[in-house]
């Protein structure tokens, strides 16, 4: 993609006045995102702001299949998930009936791929290193079902990348799916690479509410 025969470079009037765009543009060419209102339901808070304590509970209350938590750390996802489990009553770090998860590793025999969410229907342990797990897959009628690795509930960090991935090669991998990171890469990013991560982020989504830095996470 380095020399592509088409660039667009010039965007259409009407798509250029919706906010969501607007701010992918800024990321694309500035990098950052001010904090401040940019429309309806399209907002960048300080957690200094008073306003934020309110968003999170008011996400909370309203969360479903529907709402897509960001990030742009693995330590925030983990925290995020976490206390989002809190919220609706979830314990530990063993997934339960009704636990949102996302799948981590490609299984084209069954059909799901790294990345899909879905929601636990059944989940029972079946040894000490497996769950057997019947998940539907968001937007898909059929029902995954299968053994899925424990140890990588509640983990620092995607099995994939450790040592382990050449142990466990049979099985599936899914995560906790409250929150997920936007890019896998951390820490190092170059401008034009963070650039290009904000950028992703924003143009997929259609209404927005994005804070500043990490929430300290006090439960409502």
């Amino acid at each position: 993609m380095q020399d592509p025969d088409l660039k667009l470079e010039e965007i259409h009037r009407q798509a250029k006045e919706n906010p969501i765009i607007g701010l992918s543009i800024m990321a694309r060419e500035n990098g950052q995102i001010p904090i401040a209102s940019y429309g309806k339901n399209i907002k960048k808070l300080s957690f200094n702001d008073p306003q934020s304590q309110e968003l999170i509970e008011e996400l909370l209350k309203n969360y479903n299949e529907n709402t897509l938590v960001l990030c742009g750390y693995n330590r925030t996802r983990i925290k995020i998930n976490n206390f989002i489990r809190n919220h609706f009553g979830f314990e530990g770090n063993e997934p339960r009936l009704g636990d949102r998860v996302i799948c981590l590793r490609n299984n084209h025999v069954k059909s799901i791929f790294n990345g899909m969410l879905g929601t636990v229907l059944e989940i029972k342990e079946k040894n000490e290193e497996f769950y057997l797990a019947q998940i539907k897959m968001d937007g898909e009628e059929e029902i995954y079902q299968g053994l899925i690795y424990k140890a990588q509930f509640g983990a620092s960090e995607p099995i994939n990348f450790t040592k382990e991935r050449y142990r466990l090669k049979t099985h599936d991998i899914f995560d906790f799916g409250y929150a997920l990171t936007v890019h896998k890469a951390q820490g190092s990013q170059a401008k034009d690479e963070w650039q290009r991560w904000l950028y992703n982020s924003l143009i997929s989504l259609r209404s927005i509410n994005c804070f500043a830095r990490p929430p300290t996470l006090e439960l409502p």
